[in-house]
């Protein structure tokens, strides 16, 4: 995913204070060096890249062409620091510390990743830095972020994590539709009773707050016929990631996806699985014919096996879900006639459901889904989408 960032930089404030008891969040490594009486900032805080404003922003975050966003200042003696970046129209969060007298690039340097959420485009970011022993912070500034518009080159097939060594395949960002026609959710839909449809919302381009981006998933519903299926989406075709996913152990793949609850007890997500269980027989399939298969508009569920997982969402706001292929199960009421086993390399679609579980007649239940994954060999973790 490439697309070209400025950053402009804002300053708001620049603050140097005397004593005053604070705690940084915790100690790095053990070490708590709290300011003494005589604590001076000697250089001013300074902002500063390699390459004065042009950065890079794809997967592995806002990389600077040779270098990253830097915070430059000395200090009269050694403290504990701790510099926090926050966006300001999402939850996104940085935090970064540590113990010397000086600041730079040897100790602090951001490349745009986040410790959970992520910074959104045309975004403004406010960093902060505080040290411990001071009571309000010894700089804060915001910075403005300009970007240019997504492309898809970096999801089109998986790619390695360089932090987890995980094989990572984004399945849907929930950005990009033009780029993934096939395997791209579809457009939301609801069960056929009447009142459900008549009580039911669903939103392809959610756009309140998303984990990442501009979009997310969302759907609402009421279950009135008891069925505890109320609305789902399923990718373009359920045969779309067909070839994509190559380990065959269901103990290492991973189903990876944020999902944000809203408080609306009963609510859960049920999260279907289609295998393409001809896949593969007898010899490895080639190029072509995993193209057509991934392109075919009718699904066999008597032949192929279809699995499920009902998760609970009994939370709120956003949190990252990682499911064990092998904890799928044969779906009720579309167990399927495949071979009974759970097999990843077989994975074709998938399925995302809202259910009232357990069900409850005319309750209103509504969840929001983000950034789906497949992850081989460990879960997927924030940093996974950065490195």
């Amino acid at each position: 995913m490439n697309k070209v960032i400025k950053y402009v930089f804002v300053l708001l404030s620049l603050i140097v204070l005397g004593s005053c008891k604070r705690t940084i969040d915790k100690p790095v490594d053990g070490k708590y060096k709290p300011a003494s009486a005589d604590f001076n900032v000697l250089d001013k805080v300074k902002y500063a890249d390699f390459t004065e404003g042009s950065v890079l922003f794809r997967r592995k975050g806002l990389i600077f062409g040779g270098g990253y966003l830097y915070l430059k200042s000395l200090f009269n003696e050694t403290v504990s620091w701790q510099v926090t970046i926050s966006a300001k129209n999402s939850s996104a969060i940085k935090k970064i510390r540590g113990v010397s007298a000086q600041l730079d690039t040897s100790n602090f340097k951001w490349a745009g990743e986040s410790d959970f959420s992520f910074f959104k485009e045309s975004d403004s970011a406010r960093i902060t830095l505080t040290v411990d022993g001071i009571d309000k912070p010894v700089s804060d500034t915001t910075i403005i972020i300009n970007t240019t518009k997504v492309t898809a080159s970096d999801f089109m097939n998986p790619y390695i994590s360089s932090v987890t060594k995980t094989r990572v395949l984004i399945v849907d960002n929930m950005e990009l539709a033009t780029d993934f026609p096939k395997r791209k959710m579809s457009s939301p839909y609801s069960d056929t009773e009447p009142l459900e449809k008549e009580a039911y919302k669903g939103n392809a381009s959610y756009p309140f707050d998303p984990i990442e981006g501009k979009k997310s998933f969302y759907l609402e519903g009421r279950d009135f016929n008891l069925n505890t299926y109320i609305a789902g989406t399923t990718t373009n075709t359920l045969t779309a990631l067909a070839g994509f996913v190559k380990n065959t152990n269901p103990d290492s793949v991973y189903v990876n996806v944020y999902v944000r609850g809203f408080g609306d007890v009963n609510t859960a997500l049920n999260i279907v699985l289609y295998e393409v269980d001809t896949l593969n027989k007898g010899s490895k399939n080639t190029q072509s014919e995993l193209n057509k298969i991934r392109e075919a508009t009718t699904y066999d569920n008597i032949n192929n096996d279809v699995l499920q997982y009902l998760l609970p969402v009994d939370w709120v706001g956003w949190k990252l879900v990682s499911i064990k292929y092998s904890q799928f199960r044969a779906h009720n009421s579309q167990g399927g006639g495949g071979n009974k086993l759970n097999e990843p390399n077989k994975l074709g679609g998938f399925a995302f459901e809202l259910s009232s579980s357990p069900n409850m007649v005319n309750t209103k239940v509504s969840l929001a889904f983000d950034l789906i994954s497949i992850t081989e060999g460990a879960p997927f973790v924030h940093e996974d989408y950065f490195k």
